[in-house]
């Protein structure tokens, strides 16, 4: 009797399991078709926006129009009567071949990650910006963002370098050194200093904490420090220098004095060899992960340019995340928690394409993403090495002996 219960039972969980499976395949199947019929209105509406007239008889000469073009002297069927900012759009697209579908190819990019490749692969091309042109124009805007976020920490390191304070000759000092250095003077005097509280926190003997003010606006222009309120020796005040008064007390910062013409004139060599060759030098790394891809799923026989548009396509998302995460360590100060977040998304992302693309099970497919990471990475490390040794070698003869002696 036991038996035929759990028969029974088994019997009726297993068409539960089967029913299941089918209502999720339908579910499934169902948002695939409907994204199918929004991609398709989406290309049809685009197609009559681009092709249908707003008139009938060519402008120009008097032909009438089978399209957006007249077939006897070539003129553009341009309606005059549009908005001037039209009039804009439509330049960007006749210079630069792009019109809507790049939003609707962005939005999907991160939608669905390794739907735009096996779209591509699929030979339907002319419904989304060409991967090629894609990559061109993100790591072109990145590049250019990226070294104008970069010349500024540049200059601020390199004004640093010069500007020494006591809390410096502190922690550089030893043990003994540290002793006589907060017993020669009495701490006679109370001003607001801007440096990091945690700073002043690790020197008790010499600094006396009153309060501070975190990243204070006034101390923007110097590294975003803290304000800090203390009692010190007045003999140490001539390393900072005076700004202006602050809460009834004097407010001093570390100098920040200008590098001089050889210093200059170096460092803008260098970055602008670096901005000019860096996108030439990411558009070269495209066809090393290409490879990489085609030795991974040797097995499923698949063309070069099949494996180089997913490592285009991968690449423009990979770009877009990491001017988001620069952007997060401007505000937020590269702290651990936006590091993590930034390489778990990048190989979720890359596991759910690799998985949708070349149809392996999960399992072969998460291994496969840790080891392109790690094998690519690596590569990229060595190469980028190499690229910014060759960019130095480039400035040798303007190279100063301060950052020679490194």
């Amino acid at each position: 009797m036991e038996k035929r219960q759990k028969k029974s039972f088994a019997k009726k969980f297993g068409i539960v399991q089967k029913s299941a499976r089918r209502s999720l395949r339908r579910d499934i199947l169902a948002r695939r078709l409907k994204l199918q019929r929004e991609l398709e209105y989406k290309r049809l509406m685009r197609i009559r926006r681009k092709y249908v007239p707003p008139y009938t008889h060519c402008k120009n000469c008097g032909t009438e129009l089978k399209g957006m073009y007249c077939h006897k002297c070539g003129q553009y069927a341009l309606d005059a009567r549009q908005p001037f900012w039209k009039y804009i759009l439509q330049y960007f697209e006749n210079v630069y071949q792009f019109d809507t579908k790049i939003w609707n190819t962005l939005w999907m990019l991160f939608r669905r990650p390794g739907f735009l490749t096996t779209e591509f692969n699929a030979g339907k091309i002319a419904s989304y910006v060409h991967p090629m042109r894609l990559f061109m124009c993100i790591t072109l805007l990145f590049f250019i963002g990226f070294f104008m976020v970069i010349g500024d920490t540049v200059d601020r390191a390199m004004s640093k370098l010069n500007s020494e304070t006591v809390i410096d000759a502190l922690e550089e000092a030893s043990a003994e050194d540290y002793s006589v250095m907060a017993s020669m003077f009495d701490k006679d005097t109370v001003v607001a200093i801007v440096v990091d509280v945690e700073d002043v926190k690790r020197f008790p003997e010499v600094f006396d904490l009153i309060g501070y003010a975190a990243k204070d606006s006034l101390s923007g222009d110097i590294g975003a420090k803290d304000t800090v309120k203390v009692r010190m020796p007045s003999e140490y005040l001539n390393t900072f220098e005076y700004m202006e008064d602050w809460c009834g007390v004097g407010l001093y910062a570390a100098g920040l004095p200008q590098m001089d013409e050889d210093e200059t004139l170096f460092i803008d060599g260098l970055l602008g060899v670096l901005s000019g060759y860096a996108p030439l030098f990411s558009l070269f790394l495209v066809p090393v992960m290409a490879l990489m891809l085609k030795g991974l799923y040797r097995k499923k026989h698949m063309m070069y340019m099949n494996h180089l548009a997913f490592a285009l396509h991968w690449g423009c998302f990979f770009y877009i995340m990491t001017a988001l995460f620069v952007i997060a360590g401007e505000l937020w100060h590269y702290n651990g928690l936006t590091w993590y977040v930034f390489l778990g998304i990048n190989l979720l992302y890359t596991a759910v394409a690799l998985h949708w693309v070349y149809g392996n099970d999960w399992v072969k497919t998460l291994l496969k993403t840790v080891f392109l990471y790690m094998v690519y990475f690596f590569i990229v490390i060595v190469l980028s090495g190499v690229f910014f040794a060759w960019a130095l070698y480039s400035q040798k003869e303007i190279m100063p002996s301060s950052i020679a002696n490194w």
